[in-house]
C-alpha cells in the first residue's frame, strides 16, 4: 500500500514535469522559428528596398531577426506649384538604439537648386563650402563631368560610412521646369567599425560603388546623355583596399 501511495503521488508530478518540458520546448521552437521568419522577411525587404540599389549581400550582417525593418521611401514635399528636387529618397533602418535606429541605410539623389549648381560648376574643390568637401578622395576613377568623395562619421552607437557624387548630364534632366544639367547622390551605410576613424578602406569603396550604382540608375532613367560610370576599374590606392569583414 505504501508503494502504491508513493506511486500515485509520483505520477502527477511526472506528468506535470512532462507538460512543463513540452511547453518550454514548444516555446523555444516557436521563438527560433519566429526569428528565422523575421530575418528572412527583413532580407527580402533589403533586396527590394530603394529600387534594388542597396548592396544587399554586404549589408546582410546588419539585418536582425528580432525586429522588422523600417522602410521610408518618399519624395521631397514642397508647396503646390513648387518642383521636387528629389529623384530618389530612401531610408531603411533596423532595431531600436539609443535615440536612433541601431543600424541605418540612407540614399538620396536630387537636383541642386540653380544657384547651387552654378556655384558647384564654378568652384574648384578648394572653394567648395566646408560641409561639401569630402573627407577623402573618391576611391574609384571618375570620368569628366563627375566629382565625388567619401567620409565617415560617429553615431550614437558605432559609426557609418558615406559617399557623395555630383554628376553632369549633357542632355539635361527630364521633367524639370527649368534647365538642369546636374544631379547629386549621397549614400550612408552602417559600418562595422566602432569609431569613424577606424572605418576601413573596403567600406569606403563599398559606399563609393553604391553611389556610382545610384548615379548610373538615375542617368539611365533620365536619359541624360552620358555613359555609365565604371565600378570595375582599379580603385586608388589599390594597396590600401581590404576585403569587407565577414
Amino acid at each position: 500500500m505504501r508503494w502504491t501511495r508513493g506511486r500515485r503521488a509520483w505520477l502527477p508530478s511526472a506528468i506535470a514535469g512532462g507538460v512543463v518540458a513540452a511547453l518550454v520546448a514548444g516555446t523555444v521552437t516557436w521563438f527560433v522559428a519566429g526569428r528565422t521568419q523575421q530575418r528572412a522577411a527583413n532580407l527580402d525587404q533589403l533586396d527590394r528596398a530603394c529600387a534594388g540599389l542597396l548592396p544587399g549581400e554586404r549589408l546582410r550582417g546588419f539585418v536582425p531577426g528580432n525586429s522588422a525593418g523600417v522602410l521610408e521611401e518618399y519624395g521631397t514635399l514642397l508647396d503646390p506649384g513648387q518642383e521636387s528636387r528629389a529623384l530618389l529618397n530612401c531610408t531603411l533602418s533596423w532595431g531600436s538604439g539609443r535615440w536612433e535606429p541601431k543600424h541605418r541605410v540612407r540614399i538620396r539623389a536630387d537636383v541642386p537648386a540653380a544657384a547651387q549648381a552654378a556655384e558647384a560648376e564654378a568652384a574648384g574643390s578648394e572653394d567648395r563650402p566646408v560641409e561639401d568637401r569630402p573627407l577623402s578622395d573618391f576611391p574609384l576613377p571618375l570620368p569628366p563631368g563627375a566629382t565625388g568623395g567619401t567620409g565617415s562619421e560617429d553615431r550614437v552607437e558605432g559609426s557609418e560610412v558615406s559617399a557623395w557624387l555630383r554628376v553632369e548630364c549633357p542632355a539635361g534632366l527630364r521633367g524639370r521646369s527649368g534647365p538642369s544639367r546636374m544631379f547629386r547622390v549621397s549614400v550612408e551605410l552602417p559600418s562595422n567599425a566602432e569609431y569613424d576613424h577606424d572605418v576601413p578602406p573596403a567600406e569606403h569603396l563599398l559606399a563609393a560603388r553604391t553611389a556610382v550604382a545610384i548615379a548610373n540608375w538615375v542617368a539611365e532613367r533620365q536619359e541624360c546623355g552620358r555613359q555609365p560610370i565604371r565600378t570595375d576599374a582599379s580603385p586608388r590606392p589599390a594597396e590600401e583596399v581590404e576585403e569587407w569583414p565577414r
